[in-house]
């Protein structure tokens, strides 16, 4: 029983360890501040959560639910930078072969020739010149009307001015991990409009942390609705990209000079169709556009017009490629290499190639839902479209070194809504009570057995010295001393002790084997 209740602690303890990081994936887990206003850009996350104390590396993660067409086998996806497998595989148990199926999405992620920029900018500016004159600022006049007479002439009302030019500019970048981000540079209209787009997070001690290096130009988004009624092209000039680094220095990047393709996707129905042209390109490294706006009497039609490297253009993988649950396999009909739409978390279907198959993904259970592993940065750039904002991560793991206060994860910079770590969910999962009562059972057990062999040993010795006693009488009368007596009981009864011990210990040992596996390893310790 002692061999057992040993077996049972030890097992208990090493199951539940593999649990809580099965459960987690990761050493820590954390979901973001999403309010709108005070929360820290995704782009910037991961590195301000590098710099807490406590935290060696942190990465983004999507999840959601996934779904075969024309199958009733719906399953958990988990988008996760497989670049990092010691941050996504923590110490899940086979883990060797999780890391060969991780292996196969990095090798299959695409390259991609985007523009670089220098350093680690804090920043980039961009200046875009509109037509036309910034609206003046209305003073109201007093003015008498007199009253209007018979022979007085009559006005045409004048033909209503071009409407302005207003929009939006966004900035496509993909940071060092290979995730793409777009940057809001706000609102645009006539005349100069000075652009930032924040690349870095200031911290509570004054000290800027900047997104990870290098970031590469992706694209440039210029959104601006339909006009209610057709007029001229409009000329916009774009200026140089200026990077400015964390210690205040200024890089221009003369992104826009390079060889771009201009696109223009239409959220609705046009009556003059919108386009852009690229024309010459300037002395400073910007770039001189010209933009078509369409007209349509629909009420309001997004428009967004587009600039990218051409060296990118169309670049997109085939098929994302996936690493997909055994279970999931089997029941879906597909084996590895087939190429299936599936939808991963949105309503339109993407085209994934299944790579590999394995027991297990972090952080989903295998026995209450199939599961999907991709690549986060692949999964991000096959969504790659002209006005379309990329999703988001739900949650973001780390690793930890040292030790992670999770109450001050919750507080500035980061502001995590729910935090949690692995070693925290073991000592939970340990201090349950059915375990503890398992195992305290099987010691007052041990303690039980131990005492009345104890007492049942004494008892025995006693009772075999009574009834040996006209042996023993008769051995002394031919010549058996005292000495030699007290040896040849002492090895008989070391003799029976060592009998009884070894045999117990081996059914000790079978029990363990046989029961306490399948007792143990549960999620409940029952």
């Amino acid at each position: 029983m002692c061999i057992r209740d040993s077996s049972y602690d030890a097992t208990w303890t090493e199951s539940q360890t593999a649990q809580a990081a099965q459960d987690l994936g990761t050493p820590g887990r954390l979901e973001p501040n999403r309010r709108t206003g005070d929360s820290i850009e995704p782009i910037v996350l991961p590195p301000v959560l590098e710099s807490q104390p406590g935290v060696a590396e942190a990465g983004a993660v999507l999840r959601g639910s996934a779904l075969l067409p024309a199958s009733d086998r719906s399953a958990e996806f988990l988008a996760v930078d497989a670049a990092r497998p010691d941050l996504i595989v923590g110490e899940l148990r086979r883990r060797d072969r999780v890391l060969v199926a991780v292996d196969a999405l990095v090798r299959r992620r695409p390259d991609v020739d985007a523009i670089a920029n220098p350093g680690s900018p804090a920043a980039l500016e961009l200046q875009l010149n509109a037509p036309g004159e910034p609206e003046p600022d209305v003073v109201e006049e007093d003015v008498t009307d007199g009253e209007a007479t018979a022979d007085e002439a009559v006005d045409e009302p004048p033909p209503p001015p071009p409407e302005p030019f207003a929009g939006t500019v966004s900035l496509v970048v993909r940071d060092a991990d290979g995730l793409v981000h777009r940057l809001d540079g706000g609102a645009i209209g006539p005349g100069g409009n000075d652009l930032v787009f924040e690349l870095s997070a200031r911290l509570d001690d004054g000290s800027l942390v900047p997104a990870r290096a290098p970031l590469d130009v992706v694209g440039l988004d210029i959104g601006s609705p339909a006009r209610r009624v057709a007029g001229e092209d409009l000329e916009v000039a774009l200026g140089p990209l200026v990077a400015v680094d964390v210690d205040g220095s200024r890089t221009s990047v003369p992104w826009v000079a390079s060889d771009l393709l201009a696109s223009t996707e239409v959220f609705g129905f046009l009556g003059t169709q919108a386009g852009m042209t690229i024309d010459e390109a300037r002395t400073d490294g910007g770039r001189i556009v010209t933009i078509a706006p369409g007209a349509t009497a629909f009420g309001i039609v997004p428009v967004v017009h587009t600039l990218e490297p051409r060296t990118i253009a169309g670049e997109q993988a085939d098929a994302v490629p996936v690493v997909v649950s055994a279970s999931w396999l089997t029941e879906s009909g597909t084996a590895v290499g087939d190429v299936v739409p599936m939808s991963l978390g949105r309503s339109d279907d993407v085209r994934v190639e299944v790579v590999d198959v394995v027991d297990a993904v972090p952080s989903i259970d295998p026995t209450m839902v199939d599961a999907v592993l991709v690549d986060l940065p692949t999964l991000l750039w096959s969504e790659r479209e002209p006005g379309r904002s990329p999703r988001e991560p739900s949650e973001y793991w780390f690793a930890e070194d040292g030790e992670v206060d999770s109450v001050a994860l919750a507080l500035p910079p980061v502001e995590a809504t729910s935090v949690e770590l692995v070693r925290e969910r073991i000592d939970r999962l340990l201090s349950d009570p059915a375990a503890v009562a398992s195992i305290g059972a099987l010691l007052l057990g041990f303690l039980a057995a131990a005492s009345f062999a104890l007492v049942g040993f004494l008892v025995t010795v006693a009772v075999s010295a009574s009834e040996r006693r006209v042996e023993f009488g008769l051995l002394s009368a031919l010549g058996l001393t005292a000495g030699q007596r007290r040896r040849w009981l002492s090895l008989e009864r070391l003799i029976l002790v060592v009998t009884a011990v070894g045999l117990g210990t081996f059914l000790g040992w079978l029990l363990a084997r046989l029961i306490l596996p399948v007792v143990s390893l549960s999620n409940d310790g029952t």
